[in-house]
This record gives C-alpha cells, structure tokens and sequence, in this order.
C-alpha cells in the first residue's frame, strides 16, 4: 500500500499551535460521521494531557494523527462503518499508543490495526491488545507475524492445537524408534535414512500456520557410518534475528507456547540416541491478536514480508 503517493486520501496538517486537522478525501459514505467524531477526539484529549514539555505534546500529538489517519485509510479500503469506541478503550489507547516512536512504522501500523478493529468490532480482548501491545517492540511484532502468516495457507489455530501436536509427534517418535529398534535387532544395518526419517517426523508435526520450529537436531552412533544431523528449514526461526529473549518474552504475554522435545540418551536396550525439537507454536490469544492488529492491509514493511 502505497500511502506517500501524492493523491493520498488521507492528508494530515500539524500546526505550531499543536492543533491538528484529519481531512479525508474519501467518500463521506465510507468514513462515516462517527470516524470523523473519533479522530476529533484525539484534538482535546491530547490539549488536556498538561505535559510540560510542548515538544513533547506535539510530539505525541503527531503519532496519534498518523495512527489515526492510517485507521481511517484501513477503514475506507475495507469500506468499514465504524462505531463510537469505547472511553475506556480509547482513554487507555491514546495514552500508550502516543508514547511509539512515529519512525517505527511496524508499531505505528500495529497501533492503527488496533484502532479500527476496535471502532467496528466489539471484543473483550481488544483492551488486552492494547496492555500488550504497549509492553511489545518491533521485533516482537516481527516475529508473531513471522510465526503466524503463511501466504498459501490460512491460520486456523483451532484445528491444530499444539498440545495434540506435541502429543502425537512424540507418540511417533517413539514408534518409529520402536521400528529401527527392531531393524538392528533383526541384524540388519541401520543406514543414515533410517534415523534422518525422525527428523522428518518432527519437520512434519509442526509444519502449519501458528508454528515455527527454532532447533531441530539429532545424533547417533547407530548408523553405519555414524549420524548428526541439523536440517536447514527454509521457515526455521533464526536465533541471529530473533534470540530466546524475543521469543520467550512473547510467551511471557501469552502468545505463543515453547515446545521442547528432548530425547537425549533416550532409553533403550539397543539404541544410543538424541533427538532435539524446540518450536514456537501461537496460541488463541497470539492468533486472536494477530488477525487483529497485524494482519490488515495497513501493515507494512517486515510485518509483511
């Protein structure tokens, strides 16, 4: 979406008297006199903050207006009607969405998906985006959008939780474990494919929308020629992008879960063997939010690439 160009329908001016006017090009039918009403609310909200540091205000002034006026361009594409916000939604939203770096695209877009969302959509958790969303950075949005967008497939968290996955990975795990058990039993020699089909078992349980394996490893002195092998998956999250701090403190807020699965020296009579699985798998909430305030047409740069 190409907000720059000169027949943007959304103009902002900002004077030196801090006061701020929203014109909107686009049809009156598709904006709507309550989005007007809502971003005239920004305008003495802000007037009324007492901040003793006009810089500061004006500041904080500019990076409303650009969120508002990107919700408003959201709403207009979409062809949404919009509904009076509730005050204590939009109270708490003006206070922390104010406070984002106006630069910092990635927040300004995640703050403007939230507020449209919210001027049509009556949700319970739309004030739980909003705590969260104020406690994330950039790469942390980077990384649930990473995780939950699939170009050729939709997210349907619901059909695959990840409790059943984890479940069913390890249930077949250990059969097929069972199966070379049984293979070197029998006296015949165990070949390199025979342990490189555990790895595949993992790559295959978590290779849905929601999910993103970090670590996948597996050692063995089994096969004829010895075994360690660490795929190089085209989706895996990368720790030099985002380390265990980014991705733990996601799970920290409830949006995704870890998944460890760690059979190192797994027991058994005739096997010596390690298997490592960590994943990063979405939850309700992290799907819930994501459809929310990452997924609209407003996002740009790395949220959707």
């Amino acid at each position: 979406m190409d907000e720059g160009s000169d027949k943007s329908p959304i103009k902002v001016d900002v004077g030196l008297s801090a006061k701020a006017e929203i014109k909107g090009e686009v049809p009156s039918s598709s904006l709507g006199r309550s989005l007007d009403a809502l971003v005239d609310a920004f305008r003495p909200f802000t007037e009324a903050r007492g901040l003793k540091a006009d810089q500061i205000r004006l500041q904080r002034e500019d990076v409303l207006l650009q969120i508002a006026s990107k919700a408003q361009y959201r709403l207009a594409l979409e062809g949404q009607q919009s509904k009076p916000v509730p005050l204590k939604f939009l109270a708490n939203f003006m206070e922390k969405a104010s406070q984002e770096d106006i630069t910092n695209e990635i927040l300004v877009d995640t703050w403007a998906n939230l507020l449209a969302s919210a001027s049509v959509n009556e949700r319970e958790n739309h004030l739980i985006f909003l705590d969260i969303l104020s406690r994330l950075d950039s790469k942390h949005v980077e990384l649930l959008n990473f995780i939950c967008f699939d170009r050729d497939r939709p997210l349907h968290y619901a059909d695959a939780p990840y409790e059943k996955r984890e479940t069913s990975c390890l249930y077949n795990l250990k059969s097929k474990l069972k199966e070379i058990e049984e293979k070197k039993t029998s006296g015949e020699i165990l070949q390199h494919s025979d342990l490189e089909s555990l790895i595949d078992i993992g790559v295959d349980f978590f290779d849905f929308p929601g999910a993103k394996i970090s670590n996948i490893e597996m050692y063995s002195d089994e096969a004829a020629e010895g075994s360690y092998y660490k795929p190089e998956l085209e989706d895996k999250i990368i720790s030099d992008d985002y380390p265990e701090s980014i991705i733990f403190a996601l799970k920290s807020v409830g949006l995704i879960d870890v998944v460890s699965i760690d059979l190192d020296n797994f027991y058994s009579e005739t096997l010596e063997f390690g298997f490592f699985l960590h994943a990063a798998v979405v939850t309700h909430l992290g799907a819930e939010m994501y459809a929310t305030c990452i997924a609209g047409p407003v996002s740009s740069g790395k949220t959707h690439e």
